[in-house]
């Protein structure tokens, strides 16, 4: 099926991507288009050329599946040079999203003309790349070094109205910018002017400016190998060195960059993060709307989770024990309002809208008008299920907790349990616990929902502890094991955050407090009754965790310090490295993984990888624990669980898929590379 439609509009040939999704640039449209650009530039009766989309964007860039497979030709350097080079002026006419590849070949073409709204950018940087068809080259000569490096270092989507870009795009219209393109496209062509990116030197007019924007981002590099440090060097180049040798230097860091660990760890969560949109439900389910939500019960959960639903433009119906404790919590709630407009990132108007979409709500009235009820467990609701709203769907929340495995009468089909993390008002992640039985169309309501609230969603049977509690349990019972195993939980700590955590899980279990941790871990097979004691010893010397000042960590106003007065034991991991300490973490959350995708709790391994990153705030640039252990080595993490497996058989005994695995020459991702 043809990617690209061609027509003529009188001197004018109008060549149209036409890609679903998003028109991506993949090898047979890129191969498409520079044939009819070709046909174009050969054609006597075509004065000009516009080039445009059909679709909501104009394009997102290359496909991601493309980066790990062998390099197809054209590449999108070449088709930009081809651009830039044509005897005929080519338009870009732009729209929606453009993006990555999809702008540089809008930076190759003689003029942009762009719909109000168009948002442009390069995005490559969150990919652990830059760059590959020439923007280092073409932007800091349009519109300098600074705001060059200040799109291409960001990532970031900008509106064609910011100033930043007017040297870029020439003229902005209402509507499909289709017309006012070819009117264009004629009156250049019969002008016979046009500028190519590589003649403009607009950017290049102040030499010392230039060159200090470049020097003053290279000193406040943290890592000197690193995609940022590669867009410096490529527009450095683009003032230095001839234009075809810029070029050169762009493509070589490219390919370079490549195949680096940090990019391939980016890529495989981007990917991940498209994975985990795929439900069996979207074939056959269809969203329904969600406008009014009722949030039973009080405390810091229930505020947050209105204040999210309230940032997404939800109507919120409050309902506390009484009409006191309603009214306490709609205070609670508009002082996090009133917060907002003192510190300047709200105006009070756009408070005072939010807050008139906040009500208390009588139980029989919110049931039947609401299309969601989010259930934190506090309000026994039952004898009013018979008011329910018939298509409203019911979502048990929890941030970890255990809740029960059946729905409430009646509910069967509706109903669904929502892990939350905290604070659940700004967290990215959600998992959404689907019991057998659950109607598509719930399933579809509740992931688009949340999706449109900027949250990933990682769906999962419904199982106790889905996939982060049970991650987590995993990686504090192997802490908790080790220090009972004489190692130092500050030493553990380190091991963790040199992995790729943020914070180590004494951190955490303090940031949780330890009541709450021993709650969660009690009557798993890996929490003995020793390993328990670990956290029992603390609570009893009254560390219960941040909020008490003293957890396994002191805290004071400067933050948190090693406690002196913390218990020593003795043992055989008292020897151990923090890297060997780490490593052994590491082996936990690989074997807890592969148990889980054992029991089917997930539909991808990628899904768990997700929800270290997202959840647990794991770096990106290493792509999880599953990915790590494929990129290692699932020998060498065999080895570590059979090396750590005698402090605790139900944490470190290898689970039978990565024995198979390490047998069979495969990893969690295909065959390692």
């Amino acid at each position: 099926m043809a990617e690209l439609r061609q027509e003529r509009q009188e001197n004018v040939a109008i060549l149209t991507l036409d890609r679903p999704v998003a028109n991506a640039l993949v090898p047979s449209l890129r191969a498409e288009l520079a044939e009819a650009l070709e046909a174009a530039l050969s054609d006597a009766d075509v004065q000009a050329i516009v080039l445009r989309s059909a679709g909501a964007d104009f394009s997102i860039g290359l496909d991601l599946t493309e980066y790990d497979a062998p390099a197809q030709s054209p590449q999108i350097g070449d088709l930009c040079l081809q651009i830039e080079n044509s005897p005929k002026p080519v338009i870009a006419a732009l729209h929606g999203t453009v993006a990555g590849a999809g702008f540089e070949l809008a930076l190759a073409a003689h003029l942009r003309i762009a719909a109000e709204g168009t948002r442009v950018g390069l995005p490559e940087i969150s990919l652990g790349l830059i760059p590959s068809g020439g923007a280092t080259q073409r932007l800091p000569r349009m519109v300098g070094g600074q705001v060059a490096l200040d799109l291409m270092l960001s990532g970031q989507l900008v509106g064609v109205s910011d100033p930043r870009i007017d040297m870029i795009i020439d003229k902005v219209v209402l509507g499909p910018p289709r017309e006012a393109a070819v009117v264009v496209a004629q009156e250049v062509a019969a002008s016979g002017e046009w500028v190519r990116a590589q003649d403009r030197f607009a950017g290049l007019s102040d030499p010392l400016a230039y060159q200090r924007s470049a020097a003053g981002i290279t000193a406040n590099l943290r890592n000197k190998n690193s995609a940022e440090a590669d867009i410096v060097h490529c527009v450095e180049a683009a003032q230095l060195l001839p234009y075809a040798r810029g070029l050169e230097l762009e493509r070589t860091l490219y390919g370079e960059r490549l195949k680096t660990p940090d990019a391939r760890a980016r890529r495989h969560i981007c990917v991940a993060e498209r994975r985990a949109m795929i439900m069996a439900e979207r074939a056959t389910g269809r969203a329904n709307v969600v406008s009014d939500v009722l949030i039973p019960g009080t405390g810091a959960l229930v505020t947050e989770l209105s204040v999210a639903c309230l940032n997404a433009g939800l109507n919120v119906m409050l309902l506390a024990q009484d009409v006191a404790e309603t009214d306490a919590l709609r205070e609670r709630i508009r002082g996090i309002y009133d917060g907002a407009v003192t510190r300047g990132v709200l105006v009070a108007e756009a408070r005072d809208a939010l807050l008139t979409r906040l009500s208390g709500a009588w139980p029989a009235d919110a049931l039947a008008r609401t299309q969601l009820v989010l259930d934190t467990h506090q309000i026994d609701l039952q004898r009013y299920l018979h008011n329910l709203n018939p298509l409203a769907i019911w979502a048990s929340v929890t941030d970890g907790g255990a809740l029960p495995q059946t729905a409430p009468p009646g509910l069967e089909g509706r109903h669904m349990v929502l892990r939350v993390y905290r604070p659940a008002s700004s967290a990215k992640l959600v998992e959404l616990g689907v019991p057998s039985g659950t109607a598509a169309d719930s399933v579809v309501t509740l992931a688009q929902l949340f999706t449109g609230m900027d949250r990933q969603v990682i769906r999962c049977e419904h199982v106790d502890g889905m996939v982060g509690s049970n991650m987590s349990a995993a990686f504090c019972a192997a802490a908790l094991t080790l220090v009972r195993a004489g190692a130092n939980p500050y030493r553990i700590d380190a091991g963790a955050e040199a992995l790729g955590f943020v914070k180590g899980p004494f951190h955490l279990m303090d940031r949780e407090g330890l009541a709450d941790v021993a709650k969660r871990l009690a009557g798993r097979d890996a929490v003995t009754p020793a390993v328990m004691a670990v956290l029992e010893s603390r609570i009893a010397a009254g560390a219960t965790g941040r909020a008490a000042g003293r957890g396994f960590y002191h805290y004071d106003d400067a933050g948190a310090h090693p406690d002196p007065d913390l218990p020593k034991t003795a043992g055989e991991a008292a020897s151990w490295t923090e890297a060997e300490l780490g490593a052994a973490l590491e082996a936990a959350l690989v074997n807890e993984a592969a148990r889980l995708l054992r029991l089917k709790v997930v539909q991808r391994a990628s899904d768990i990888d997700l929800v270290v990153v997202v959840g647990f705030g794991f770096e990106r640039a290493k792509g999880g624990p599953l990915f790590q252990a494929d990129l290692k080595g699932l020998l060498g993490v065999i080895r570590e669980m059979q090396r750590c497996a005698p402090l605790s058989e139900p944490l470190w005994r290898p689970e039978p898929m990565i024995e198979d695995m390490v047998k069979n020459g495969t990893g969690f991702f295909g065959r390692p590379t």
